[in-house]
């Protein structure tokens, strides 16, 4: 169990993988280039495996998957996260 969390844009086609724990900041993050014309979640699977060595299935119970349209909106619902640590401690 546990929470692993990671930013597709597909409006220029990249991946933004943490680099550590708990920063929402583009800065700190990895980000890996793919091709947006041609995006499928099994190609954001691969490369996500391939970049952070863990098996990552999107479209299996218990993922969650929200649309943002901008990183100011990601990290105002990220904190309603980080302030409940129940619920936080509960995700699968």
């Amino acid at each position: 169990p546990g929470v692993l969390a990671f930013i597709v844009d597909f409006s220029n086609g990249a991946i933004y993988l943490p680099r550590g724990m708990g920063s929402l900041e583009i800065k700190d993050m990895k980000k890996v280039s793919f091709d947006a014309d041609n995006r499928d979640m099994k190609e954001i699977e691969k490369i996500v495996r391939k970049e952070i060595g863990l098996d990552v299935v999107i479209n299996r119970p218990g993922v969650k998957i929200y649309s943002f349209t901008s990183l100011k909106e990601l990290k105002a619902h990220a904190s309603l996260y980080l302030q409940d640590k129940d619920l936080v401690a509960g995700c699968r």
